[in-house]
């Protein structure tokens, strides 16, 4: 049976990438371009995985992505956070989440895909 995996990204082309690629890895992807979208997704799916984008159009603030983050953590859900911020890095690590540096290209993103879903 496949993962699910849920992917939050603002840019469409980078959701359709990732998207095309973890399909054809053999994942069960769910995609969403804004925050309410991804709530919705998290909880109509059993989502094995989460992968956003740190920064994203339609939030009200960080802190908003920041708490969704710390339930989804609480339910030992994994998080990959994919940004094109260096900066987060060591927050994003320190809570307990894989940080990917953008671009991420499709070679890497299964290999750390399947880190991620190993490391639980």
């Amino acid at each position: 049976m496949p993962r699910n995996i849920l992917i939050l990204e603002d840019d469409n082309e980078l959701l359709l990438l990732y998207n095309r690629t973890l399909t054809k890895a053999g994942y069960r992807v769910y995609l969403a371009r804004n925050i309410s979208t991804a709530q919705e997704r998290l909880q109509a799916y059993d989502i094995d995985l989460f992968i956003c984008d740190l920064h994203v159009d339609d939030m009200l603030s960080i802190q908003h992505l920041r708490d969704e983050l710390a339930v989804l953590r609480q339910k030992q859900i994994p998080v990959i956070v994919i940004s094109g911020h260096s900066e987060m890095k060591e927050e994003c690590e320190q809570r307990g989440f894989a940080f990917a540096l953008k671009p991420i290209t499709p070679r890497e993103l299964p290999g750390l895909v399947g880190y991620a879903l190993n490391a639980t």
